[in-house]
């Protein structure tokens, strides 16, 4: 009776097989088209008119708060965007300023998770805010809100790679 209900476990086992079938894993977030986005939401030590930039391009990414401007390389695999090799200007801003920058570039080489919906740009993780971002043709006198955990507002979208024209006083 033993040897039979050993027969039988072992038929039992070999029929848990993997029957040539995959796991299959949730897709990627799909890559941020090369464009400018524009913060809406800032978190501190950003205030309102301050300005947090993100540009998506083939080769990596540029970005840059109230002072100065940096850029680095850009994997952004498994919804995680890690930015490497960053270099920058080196303005000397004081203040807020010089906090904006650290806080950013620190921001931006922690590996933020991100979401990209094909309209918006936002990143949450590990920072508890998100933020949606807008092309850099809104104007600049139009102040971000304070961040929130609201969804993402109508019309984000990358902008185009023209260069913003400057108005004249």
């Amino acid at each position: 009776m033993s040897l039979r209900l050993l027969l039988l476990a072992l038929l039992a086992l070999s029929a848990c097989g993997d029957g040539g079938s995959q796991a299959t894993e949730d897709p990627d977030p799909p890559t941020p088209p090369p464009g400018d986005y524009v913060a809406v939401t800032l978190p501190e030590p950003y205030a309102a008119g301050d300005l947090l930039q993100l540009t998506v391009r083939e080769d990596g990414v540029s970005f840059r708060a109230t002072c100065n401007t940096f850029f680095g390389s850009a994997d952004w695999g498994g919804g995680v965007l890690a930015v490497g090799q960053v270099g920058g200007t080196e303005m000397g801003c004081p203040g807020d300023a010089a906090a904006q920058d650290e806080w950013l570039v620190d921001f931006l080489t922690s590996r933020p998770t991100y979401a990209f919906d094909g309209e918006g740009l936002e990143r949450a993780a590990p920072t508890p805010w998100s933020a949606c971002c807008r092309p850099t043709r809104c104007p600049r006198t139009r102040a971000p809100a304070r961040a929130s955990r609201s969804k993402t507002p109508a019309g984000c979208s990358p902008t185009s790679r023209r260069t913003p024209t400057r108005r004249r006083p």
